[in-house]
């Protein structure tokens, strides 16, 4: 009986009639997908974040020079722009988990991110070039002491719930390209996160 029905499937021309049909529909899918490629229905590649790699260098004891007086000491880990594409400061972010954080200015004097500690840092306003590149960096900090003894009572790590040490938190390079899409480019951990 199976014999007879595939007898007479064969003779009516079935099998080529299936064929033709999935080489219609390869060719259509086939279509569909050169024709998203070549009209640019995926995602434009300028609209990705761009490629850059970031090394992270913690210093457990950071000095800075005189500040109101005061010479702080800060955790600091220095986040340097190692190689790939350049990116505008105004893009880039440096965001710490389970801390708030400032800044250590050129002039190694500790610097505010807006007014006192923030709870990230937007690299055009540590860094006025503009365009951040390879060898740039940027250094971020919380204070935990001062050499002017203990009548200082600022130690921020001890008095402010907003801010911790740095090696028990951890950073994170961020690219924001204004429209609301963000990207991680690098991330560290400090020894104790």
């Amino acid at each position: 009986m199976v014999a007879e029905w595939w007898e007479s499937l064969r003779n009516r021309g079935v099998s080529p009639v299936i064929s033709v049909i999935l080489m219609v529909a390869i060719t259509v899918i086939l279509a569909a997908v050169i024709t998203v490629s070549v009209f640019g229905l995926t995602e434009n590649i300028s609209d990705t974040a761009p490629q850059a790699q970031f090394e992270f260098e913690f210093d457990s004891r950071f000095i800075t020079d005189y500040t109101f007086g005061y010479r702080y000491i800060t955790q600091v880990v220095t986040v340097t722009h190692v190689a790939g594409d350049g990116i505008e400061s105004a893009n880039l972010l440096v965001v710490p988990s389970d801390t708030d954080i400032k800044y250590i200015k050129d002039n190694n004097q500790l610097g505010e991110v807006g007014t006192g500690y923030a709870s990230e840092a937007r690299v055009d306003e540590l860094d006025e070039s503009g365009t951040v590149a390879a060898g740039d960096s940027v250094r971020i900090a919380v204070v935990y002491g001062s050499t002017n003894g203990p009548s200082y009572q600022g130690k921020d790590v001890q008095t402010r719930s907003n801010v911790n040490f740095l090696n028990e938190s951890s950073l994170r390079v961020v690219y924001d390209d204004g429209s609301g899409t963000t990207a991680t480019l690098a991330e560290w951990g400090g020894s104790n996160a």
